[in-house]
């Protein structure tokens, strides 16, 4: 009598460790997306606990990001999310990569990507990363400054990948990276003038469905009453108009902007005008891609 729990356990036993019916589920699914996958794509996982009991599936680039980490996407051709039925694709582009830029961020942002198809409890969903990031075209740029509020304008210098608008050196427009929540982050450098506009143009900027664009300070420019808020406006064309108030809080803002759904050209004049009614330290930063 005091055998009979034996058989239930190993019962128990097989079916949650060596049965592993969530894995199989798992194995099924991507062995039969594996030949949908191409050189240059990237299948995540989500949740990530789900990556811990993949272990037959041989030749898939497979990844298990965790909240909040980003992950470098140069060069890959599309993403691939495998998620248990319910949970929102997290997944946003985001050029602001400790490892320069051109990454993706796995955050709470929902972020739609094309939901392939369902299978069982999981759900594929393909993301196609950005094409087009601002970082990469500043020569291409016209960089101008207000002489005076609602004045003329000054246009800055470009030199050596950078525009200099003033003496001060830290008065420029041009690619750096900044500590934010203690890590450097890669974007493009835009101390504004006190009471006058920076504006930063691009002749021609390609269109896409959805601009993404990235606001943020300095860690030095967030601690105490050293910098006064930003102001941000960006116009695409006659398509898009947002203005962005940014506030010197620690971390990056994620801005998602969308195009509107009439049929629209392959592009547009780009212009970003960046504001603060003092200067102080401002260690202002965006970046923007589509």
């Amino acid at each position: 009598m005091r055998l009979w729990p034996w058989p239930i356990g190993l019962v128990l036993l097989y079916y949650t460790i060596l049965y592993r019916p969530g894995s199989l589920e798992w194995e099924r699914v991507l062995n039969d997306l594996a030949p949908e996958v191409q050189a240059g794509d990237l299948v995540i996982t989500a949740p990530v606990q789900s990556f811990r009991s993949i272990v037959n599936v041989p030749d898939l680039p497979l990844m298990a990001p965790i909240h909040g980490q980003y992950f470098d996407t140069r060069g890959l051709r599309k993403i691939w999310q495998v998620s248990d039925r319910g949970v929102t694709p997290g997944m946003i582009p985001n050029s602001i990569n400790p490892a320069g830029h051109g990454g993706w961020m796995v955050t709470a942002h929902p972020y739609e990507g094309r939901r392939v198809r369902e299978q069982g409890n999981l759900v594929i969903t393909e993301f196609e990363p950005p094409k087009h990031r601002l970082g990469e075209h500043l020569r291409e740029l016209v960089v101008e400054v207000e002489q005076s509020p609602g004045g003329p304008w000054s246009q800055c210098l470009e030199y050596n990948g950078k525009y200099h608008c003033g003496t001060a050196p830290w008065h420029y427009v041009g690619e750096t990276f900044i500590p934010v929540h203690e890590q450097q982050t890669q974007c493009i450098w835009a101390h504004p003038y006190a009471g006058r506009n920076l504006r930063i143009r691009h002749p021609e900027w390609p269109l896409s469905k959805r601009f993404f664009l990235y606001t943020m300070f300095g860690d030095p420019a967030t601690r105490g009453d050293i910098a006064a808020p930003v102001r941000l406006t960006i116009r695409v064309g006659n398509y898009i108009r947002r203005e962005i108030l940014h506030h010197p809080f620690p971390g990056t803002r994620v801005h998602v902007l969308e195009m509107p759904e009439e049929e629209t050209p392959a592009s547009a004049p780009l212009i970003i005008d960046v504001f603060s009614e003092r200067e102080g330290k401002a260690h202002f930063c965006f970046a923007l891609e589509n």
